[in-house]
């Protein structure tokens, strides 16, 4: 098994008869969340100051406040993560089953999807890329060159 596969146990999903039954609104709400250029700027700098972890990603998730412990994210079903790469860094390659945003705030490099490369730099906003054909959740990526 490599670092891409992981061992699960197998489980078995189940039916749950809705049949005749209103379909109830069960949605917890979130108030929007406002991130602002002087915060991303400052948690850019910070993460940029750290030293290059193994895997190359100095990363923070932006979590909205209502988020649980166990799923931080911006909103339910959406992650958004600030990522800082120097000039010359790359980061090891992941797999995840996810659509996800890239897009590129200063700086410029290259994005390696399944063999083939996309430039990205400032002026490239809005790169949608599903990673696989199964989308179980939103990943946006912000890049920010340090």
């Amino acid at each position: 098994m490599n670092e891409f596969k992981k061992d699960f146990r197998e489980m078995q999903g189940r039916f749950s008869d809705r049949s005749g039954q209103r379909a109830q609104d069960e949605n917890l709400y979130w108030a929007p969340i406002v991130v602002t250029r002087r915060e991303i700027d400052a948690e850019t700098e910070r993460l940029a100051s750290l030293p290059r972890p193994a895997n190359g990603r100095r990363e923070s998730l932006i979590v909205h406040p209502l988020a649980e412990a166990n799923a931080p994210g911006f909103a339910p079903g959406i992650q958004v993560r600030l990522s800082v790469l120097k000039p010359g860094e790359k980061t090891a390659a992941f797999r995840h089953n996810a659509t996800e945003v890239n897009f590129c705030i200063r700086g410029s490099g290259h994005t390696l999807s399944r063999g083939s490369a996309s430039p990205s730099s400032d002026s490239t906003c809005g790169t949608i890329r599903p990673t696989q054909s199964t989308v179980t959740s939103t990943v946006a990526r912000i890049f920010r060159c340090a």
